[in-house]
């Protein structure tokens, strides 16, 4: 019980001390500053709203996925190529049915 008090009032004492020198404040500015930063940055990462030097930085690829291994978005497979994967995957619908 005594070791409870003794404790609560150490708490107490630097909790003031803190709170008197403006520790307190300042830490949670600083935290709240950090926080609105990251924000800000999150959101024109998602838009994709980079400055001049930024966008120099970024590679520039015609597309995203070709970059994770997709071939190109538009017609150029050929159409042999195109008929053997529809004959595999007719294939493989009659296997697993």
């Amino acid at each position: 019980m005594k070791s409870t008090i003794v404790i609560a009032a150490a708490l107490a004492l630097c909790g003031s001390a803190f709170a008197g020198t403006g520790v307190v404040d300042t830490v949670k500015k600083d935290a709240k500053q950090i926080g609105s930063s990251f924000n800000r940055d999150m959101h024109r990462i998602a838009r994709g709203d980079l400055g001049p030097d930024q966008a120099a930085a970024q590679p520039s690829t015609g597309s995203q996925s070709s970059a994770m291994g997709a071939g190109p978005s538009d017609s150029s497979v050929s159409s042999g190529r195109q008929a053997r994967m529809d004959a595999a995957y007719a294939n493989w619908q009659r296997t697993h049915r």
